[in-house]
């Protein structure tokens, strides 16, 4: 089930899904964003960041799929934005969705450590939100609730809260936009039209403007995750070919033309080996030492 982009735009709605999710309390000054780090190419999917500066700064890391270096993804991006804006108080939150995921399971404390870790599971249990009469939490009952038929019993009363007229309209949007999204995802075997039933929708929403925009920004985040990642790969490839060749100059010009063998060893190199033999090329006396 696709929950990344649903869950940041769902983060993008208003400041109050901030807190839904976390239990951190904002005050109306703060704002979302989606900023890029300068260096390292890394962004930043969720960011909350007081207008008038005052008040600590949250990076929000959402992880679906257990990945034992997401502490330290997360902390880099905290560093290289407290890198980049020094003297900001710079904190992370670390979403879960459920405590099987999170294949480290040891947690750093806020006070020690910049970092808290949330288990939606643990906060959001499914009586809680079979009892909710809060859209935020609502949206989130496809995500959480594994029961299906408590969910298709329980689809109706999400449709009507999140779809209240006193609500913001571009928030009423935003969550019926993710929450059908959820649904499709959650009951791939069912048409359009079913889901749209199951929900008590007159107008199915993957035909609002909502719901495309959506679709679009997911298929746009694809392709920029997939660009990035391929020109990193590039860069560093182009670097490794340069040290590479750099080295085999070297070693040329210092012990003449270099064997097949010296030149296969020298082409399966790691980084790191090259970087070594190159340090070490001014103490030897010969190729083979050298790459021995």
């Amino acid at each position: 089930m696709k929950t990344d982009l649903p869950i940041y735009q769902f983060l993008a709605t208003d400041p109050k899904a901030f807190t839904t999710l976390t239990g951190i309390e904002l005050s109306d000054k703060y704002q979302f964003s989606v900023p890029t780090l300068k260096s390292g190419e890394r962004r930043i999917d969720a960011m909350f960041a007081p207008s008038d500066g005052v008040g600590p700064v949250y990076v929000v890391e959402f992880q679906a799929q257990p990945n034992p270096s997401i502490r330290y993804n997360l902390m880099s991006k905290i560093s290289l934005y407290g890198e980049q804006h020094p003297g900001v108080d710079v904190r992370g939150v670390l979403v879960f969705p459920e405590t099987k995921v999170d294949k480290q399971n040891f947690q750093w404390q806020p006070e020690t450590g910049q970092i808290a870790v949330v288990y939606l599971e643990e906060n959001f249990p499914s009586q809680r939100i079979e009892e909710s009469a809060d859209p935020f939490i609502l949206t989130l009952a496809p995500l959480l609730i594994e029961d299906n038929t408590i969910l298709k019993q329980l689809a109706p009363k999400c449709w009507q809260i999140i779809n209240n007229p006193q609500l913001d309209p571009q928030i009423r949007n935003n969550l019926g936009a993710i929450l059908q999204f959820w649904f499709m995802e959650r009951f791939k075997a069912h048409t359009a039209q079913e889901i749209a039933n199951m929900l008590h929708v007159l107008t199915p929403l993957e035909e609002t403007r909502a719901y495309k925009e959506l679709v679009a920004k997911g298929e746009a985040r694809g392709r920029q995750f997939g660009l990035i990642e391929g020109e990193a790969r590039g860069e560093a490839r182009g670097k490794i070919k340069g040290q590479l060749e750099l080295l085999k100059r070297q070693l040329a010009k210092k012990f003449g033309k270099l064997s097949k063998a010296a030149l296969k060893k020298l082409d399966a190199a790691t980084p790191d080996q090259l970087e070594a033999w190159a340090e070490g090329i001014l103490d030897t006396n010969s190729v083979e030492e050298l790459l021995r």
